[in-house]
């Protein structure tokens, strides 16, 4: 999600959240289960305001189902990109333990460069990219 405000650099939204399978905290995407009945749309919207409190208006794409570690699990994600607003505070499950990022173009470069910091690939992926880039785009 690239959070676009008016006369201001794009900035990249991200979560600071705690896992328990890794033990800590790890920098990720705001992310979520489809509902019965909802649509990917839909859960992205959702699962956006909920976690971070900004509002998708515009999305570029919707993956098909990606697999993010076909050697254990059949598990598929699907990966969008977004731009969002500022609407509202987060306002997360109560099991959910959540820091909202809102990541400059050097932010981007620094997460991206720590060796120990326990990041999702998919968002070292997508950081990476920006660094290559130059700019949050």
């Amino acid at each position: 999600p690239i959070l676009k405000q008016k006369g201001k650099p794009n900035k990249l939204v991200a979560i600071r959240e705690f896992r328990v399978p890794v033990g800590g905290y790890t920098y990720g995407f705001p992310a979520g289960l489809v509902e019965k009945g909802e649509s990917v749309r839909s859960a992205v919207e959702r699962e956006m305001l909920e976690e971070t409190g900004c509002e998708v208006t515009k999305i570029h794409r919707i993956t098909r189902p990606l697999h993010s570690s076909m050697g254990l699990t059949d598990e598929a994600i699907v990966m969008v990109y977004a731009d969002v607003r500022q609407k509202r505070g987060a306002r997360p499950e109560a099991s959910e333990d959540i820091e909202v990022l809102s990541l400059d173009f050097d932010e981007v470069c620094q997460i991206c460069e720590k060796p120990a910091l326990p990041i999702d690939a998919k968002m070292w992926a997508t950081l990476h990219m920006f660094q290559r880039l130059g700019k949050i785009e």
